[in-house]
């Protein structure tokens, strides 16, 4: 199931935080293709990758902004899949398969993400408007967008509704993200796992 997924991991000056992200990902994930894009980094950051998970490849870019690195992996990725994720995601066992299974039970997702929690085990909050999301949520729910720190994309979504807008530097880009999936008829899918997310 693994060696579907093409894994893209955005970083910029998060070297504490990337090397356990990084760890878990190698745990979780051996089979995958994992991609990490070091957005101009000046916390040795880019070295780490090298020196201590060569078997990931390493693009290293300028710092243009979170969509655009995105965008760079993604581009990069050769497999079915394609899942984008921030150095302060936390995996563990399980986290990817079930947005996996949701995407392949669910062919009209472009985007599917978790749950995230924070740190101290509560959902993460996106605003009043965002929390009856988290309502009953025990399938896979369609909502009108997820959070961009932890999204699941299946390649033949990616060709037709295409990756980030650049335009956005940071924050708001996963929310123009979903907007363009629906607008080309696409679904967005929010899955009843929970995800550790540090920043929140």
């Amino acid at each position: 199931m693994m060696q579907a997924l093409s894994i893209v991991v955005v970083s910029h000056n998060a070297r504490a935080v990337l090397q356990e992200c990084l760890q878990r990902v190698k745990t979780h994930y051996a089979g995958a293709e994992v991609i990490v894009v070091d957005s101009g980094s000046s916390d040795g950051s880019a070295a780490l990758v090298q020196e201590q998970f060569p078997q990931f490849r390493l693009i290293s870019t300028e710092n243009r902004g979170y969509p655009a690195a995105v965008n760079q992996g993604l581009a990069a990725g050769s497999r079915p899949y394609l899942v984008q994720m921030n150095s302060d995601v936390y995996l563990n066992a399980g986290d990817l398969e079930a947005l996996l299974q949701a995407a392949q039970a669910h062919p009209k997702a472009a985007l599917i993400g978790p749950t995230l929690i924070t740190p101290s085990g509560q959902y993460q909050s996106f605003g009043p408007f965002y929390a009856p999301n988290y309502w009953f949520l025990h399938a896979p729910r369609r909502v009108r967008w997820i959070s961009g720190a932890l999204t699941l994309m299946p390649r033949r979504a990616y060709e037709a509704v295409g990756g980030m807008d650049e335009r956005f530097f940071f924050y708001n880009d996963d929310l123009e993200w979903c907007a363009r999936a629906w607008r080309k008829g696409w679904q967005v899918l929010l899955v009843p796992r929970r995800v550790l997310h540090l920043g929140g």
